[in-house]
């Protein structure tokens, strides 16, 4: 068998000892909390930016000898986007806007190929093995007003990343591998089955002691995107929202993001019980500018009540899950709801999933932690 893969964007621990060879990636894992993808410079930290922040992107990149290659895979472009967040299965959907403009937001490094082997960055806890680099891409990134979905006020994002270069074939010789994207079409992405791209959809929320209140309750709305990666045929999609257990402590992804961004100081600490409410709905509020064009809404939508929570309106029947009949091209806007109890300590950390699967399998989603601030 060939050896074609030289290196990869690794999702996981698991994705780099298994030398790339994803298998049903999106049927059956996680992929969407990529540790490898990440914003520096922004004031929220890795996963999220403000207006008038101005961030790099930062893609690492780990070099495996998979199916008998003994020499190294070179580097020649690196590429990533932002995207509005969403839970497109395999394919970041739409492009924020002013990612849209200006050259395309790669790092060419054709000409001086950098090698992957032998590529070190010892104590970084998102290298997975010793042939690691991690590239700063050359464009940076700052979110406009434009580029956040309503009710949010922060830029919440997904992250693309691709890598192509040169790997040995079993002696001989280098071949491509990888893909480079010339333009904005990201159609031909498949984070599902190509070990040479990654994408992270990470968004922590901040729930203020101070504020929307209902009574005991604080209230917090996320809004994101539901849609497909196949953009030309009518689809079927259901979307359910779950609280994640964590007895063994903070999920490691979401605290991560925690840790290196403004509420780091706080006595972080895992939820031990769920929420008052959870539930998914219709996102009301009204788009503009670039945001406002691309929407085209569900054929059909049914929300589908699996909880009553006491002292519930009777007429309230928000749902934890959503059945979508999309048109092709369709994207239709979702508020995932939380209800905490007000009396919460400050630094607890609720951690959930929001999971799209289209009738294929298919699985996309976001993971969302909700930390209560004081």
């Amino acid at each position: 068998m060939m050896a074609e893969i030289g290196f990869i964007i690794p999702l996981n621990l698991n994705d780099y000892l298994a030398q790339g060879q994803r298998s049903n990636w999106c049927g059956t894992q996680t992929w969407w909390t990529n540790e490898n993808i990440q914003l520096s410079g922004s004031s929220l930290g890795p996963t999220s930016a403000k207006v008038g922040d101005v961030v790099s992107i930062q893609v690492g990149v780990q070099g495996v000898t998979d199916r008998g290659a003994t020499k190294e895979g070179n580097i020649l472009h690196v590429q990533a986007w932002v995207c509005y967040p969403n839970t497109v299965p395999g394919l970041a959907g739409p492009l924020v806007p002013s990612m849209m403009t200006g050259p395309t937001p790669a790092k060419d490094l054709t000409g001086s190929p950098a090698s992957i082997f032998g590529s070190t960055q010892v104590g970084d806890y998102r290298s997975p093995g010793p042939a690691y680099k991690q590239f700063t891409l050359d464009n940076p990134w700052s979110p406009k007003q434009g580029d956040i979905i309503p009710p949010n006020t922060e830029a919440h994002c997904c992250i693309l990343a691709t890598c192509q270069g040169v790997a040995d074939v079993n002696n001989e010789g280098g071949v491509q591998v990888g893909l480079f994207v010339p333009g904005s079409n990201l159609s031909p992405i498949d984070v599902c089955s190509d070990p040479h791209e990654g994408q992270t959809n990470i968004t922590i929320l901040p729930i203020s002691g101070h504020g929307r209140r209902q009574g005991r309750l604080l209230l917090s709305d996320f809004a994101f995107l539901s849609g497909t990666a196949n953009r030309a045929e009518r689809t079927q999609a259901l979307v359910e929202v779950t609280p994640l257990a964590q007895q063994n402590g903070i999920d490691p992804a979401v605290l991560r993001v925690l840790n290196a961004g403004p509420w780091s100081g706080l006595p972080l600490r895992p939820a031990t019980s769920a929420p008052r409410g959870l539930g998914l709905r219709k996102n009301h509020h009204g788009f503009e500018a670039s945001l406002a064009k691309i929407i085209c809404e569900a054929e059909e939508f049914i929300e589908d009540l699996i909880e009553i929570v006491e002292g519930r309106p009777d007429g309230d029947r928000r749902g934890r899950r959503i059945k979508l009949t999309l048109p092709p091209r369709g994207l239709q806007p979702l508020l995932m709801q939380i209800e905490f109890d007000a009396g919460e300590t400050p630094g607890t950390v609720h951690v959930f999933d929001v999971v799209q699967t289209d009738t294929s399998g298919r699985r996309g989603g976001i993971r969302v932690g909700a930390v209560v601030v004081p």
